[in-house]
């Protein structure tokens, strides 16, 4: 058998070239339990700053449901969960945070002027 140099096409020789982007098998694959994939692209950055910055949100409006219930029932339990809980959210840029720290700081001030008035009448 004779040996036949290998002949390469054009487009064949194009493709070896190429430095294939290993990424992007992963980019297309499931993940386990849902974890995002972490890439250097800019536009996913800018969508990680993005949760980043609403992580807080979910917490900031627990935080102010608890320290608006706490006008009605429970003060001083409710009124510290809310400030505790708006404060965490408050660090995690969350506004909703803040008024709620505002919020249970004044439903604990109010409790404690109508409180004397609740024992006497």
């Amino acid at each position: 058998m004779a040996d036949r140099p290998n002949h390469h096409t054009d487009e064949e020789e194009r493709v070896s070239k190429l430095d294939h982007d290993e990424e992007v098998a992963a980019e297309f694959s499931p993940t386990p339990a849902g974890i995002p994939i972490r890439t250097k692209n800019k536009e996913r950055n800018e969508g990680e700053d993005a949760d980043t910055e609403n992580s807080g949100v979910g917490l900031g409006i627990t935080a102010l449901i608890l320290a608006v219930l706490s006008f009605f029932m429970l003060p001083f339990l409710l009124a510290p969960a809310g400030i505790i809980i708006g404060a965490i959210a408050a660090r995690r840029g969350s506004s909703w945070g803040i008024w709620a720290v505002a919020v249970g700081i004044i439903a604990v001030i109010v409790s404690l002027i109508v409180l004397p008035f609740r024992l006497i009448f």
